[in-house]
């Protein structure tokens, strides 16, 4: 399936509901406060747990029995408008159920009670079922998605492509691919490749892949405005994680000046611990290197210092530079960091991927280097050695 914006839910896909494999249905009457008839059959499951309820006609005055049977009936009404619940959340809503059924023996069970709690379950489940998001569509697996430039901001580049495994639940894992271009040049469809990659090294995982407003002087666009897209985004892919039926944890993959901006965004940006590890390829991890800034590089068309001063937004600054060096911003307990990169690399001095893997070493965060007789990039095996390696990486430090 693929669709071109956000999927629609029902005004109240927020609600769980009491059962995970039933949904109930209460069958119309004309009931009164004197007499009440109603045909109850329906079972609450739980794993090896059954709680059923038998066929009862009653008439006031109302036994604790029939109190039972009739708030639980009028628990069914409500019931039946909302979509299945996860199992993970069976426990609390079996807790629910029986703490609904104890006040209901309590309570005199006229109308006006019956409606209060009718109304005081659905207030429960909205304060303390939140978190509980089907893993499933109406009993359904859930199919594979695909949402293409999907917005997140205002500007035509604050968009992000998504793709979902099918089956997915709230534990799905999500890696997230940032392109590279020298940070003024470059799009997310450069990163496609990968995403083909990633899907065949790691089907269970969700893929974004995020496009961001490039580094330019005359619209004042520079390292800030940068990390502010890809903060959005990943923002508010976390803030959707239930609706995309997705954990929110997420792993960071970049290339390039992609690979410099995953590792700084998982150094700086990670207050709420969405981002578990990251994975860097070719990326410059020192942008305060006065050799390399002062280097005239043909592959990038002139100096390496201008294409850094316009994504910094000023000439050379070591403190400035330092605050936007991944090697600088990397401290204990940082996030783990897998590097790759290549020993004939024209763009990007191999020595900073070397020296960055030394620091992560010396500071006991998890990491690991890989090098590849390739220049600023790989080739189609290489590649897939390179997927399989960052799978397997991710798959060993994701909580």
């Amino acid at each position: 399936m693929t669709c071109r914006s956000t999927p629609s839910h029902t005004r109240y896909s927020r609600l769980p509901i009491l059962t995970q494999r039933t949904v109930l249905q209460s069958e119309s009457t004309s009931e009164t406060p004197i007499v009440i008839k109603k045909r109850l059959s329906t079972s609450f499951h739980h794993t090896n747990f059954t709680l059923k309820k038998p066929e009862v006609s009653f008439a006031t005055p109302l036994s604790d029995e029939a109190k039972y049977i009739c708030f639980t009936s009028e628990i069914q009404k409500y019931e039946s408008r909302f979509e299945l619940s996860s199992r993970k959340c069976h426990f609390q809503q079996i807790g629910l159920l029986f703490l609904l059924t104890f006040l209901a023996k309590l309570l005199p069970m006229n109308v006006f009670f019956r409606n209060c709690l009718a109304g005081l379950s659905i207030l429960f489940a909205v304060f303390f079922g939140s978190s509980c998001q089907p893993d499933a569509s109406n009993g359904q697996p859930l199919a594979d998605t695909t949402m293409l430039n999907v917005s997140y901001g205002n500007h035509p580049r604050q968009v992000y492509d998504l793709y979902l495994p099918a089956a997915r639940s709230s534990s799905t894992p999500t890696v997230v691919l940032i392109h590279g271009g020298a940070w003024q040049a470059g799009q997310k469809e450069e990163m496609n490749n990968w995403v083909g990659l990633i899907k065949n090294q790691w089907p269970q995982a969700a893929i974004l892949n995020v496009n961001y407003r490039l580094a330019n002087a005359q619209k004042g666009i520079h390292h800030a405005e940068i990390t502010n897209d890809i903060s959005q985004a990943l923002s508010q892919y976390h803030v959707r994680r239930n609706e995309y039926r997705v954990s929110g944890k997420v792993g960071l993959m970049g290339a390039s000046a992609g690979g410099h901006l995953a590792m700084l965004q998982a150094y700086t940006q990670n207050q709420q611990g969405q981002i578990q590890c990251v994975s860097n390829l070719f990326g410059p991890s020192i942008l305060n290197d006065w050799s390399w800034y002062n280097s005239n590089n043909p592959w990038l068309g002139g100096y390496v210092g201008d294409v850094i001063a316009l994504y910094a937004g000023a000439t050379w600054d070591t403190t400035l530079y330092k605050s936007i060096s991944p090697y600088s911003r990397v401290a204990v307990g940082s996030v783990p960091t897998i590097l790759f990169h290549g020993s004939l690399d024209p763009i990007v001095p191999l020595y900073q991927s070397q020296w960055m893997h030394g620091r992560l070493n010396q500071m006991g965060i998890p990491t690991a280097f890989h090098e590849y007789p390739a220049f600023h990039s790989f080739d189609a095996n290489q590649s897939a050695d390179v997927c399989q390696k960052t799978v397997a990486f991710f798959k060993a430090h994701f909580n």
